[in-house]
Parts: C-alpha cells; sequence; structure tokens
C-alpha cells in the first residue's frame, strides 16, 4: 500500500459523504460544473 491510497479512499469516502448529506444530492463534480440529475 503506497501513500495515495489512503488519500484516494478518504477522498471517496467525503464525496460519498458529501451526495448523501446534500439537498440536491449533487457530487462535488456536480457542484464544480453546475450540473445535476434530473429523475424521470
Amino acid at each position: 500500500m503506497n501513500g495515495g491510497d489512503g488519500i484516494s479512499g478518504l477522498v471517496t469516502i467525503v464525496v460519498v459523504f458529501w451526495i448523501l448529506i446534500d439537498d440536491r444530492r449533487q457530487g462535488l463534480h456536480d457542484k464544480l460544473a453546475r450540473t445535476f440529475v434530473v429523475r424521470a
């Protein structure tokens, strides 16, 4: 295991947690691109 594995795992956990608590279920990438998912 190298040093990048721990950082990558931590970033993944933060992104998933962010999506779970966000009202619009936007990930950080969605916020940066100003996009969102529309359920059809």
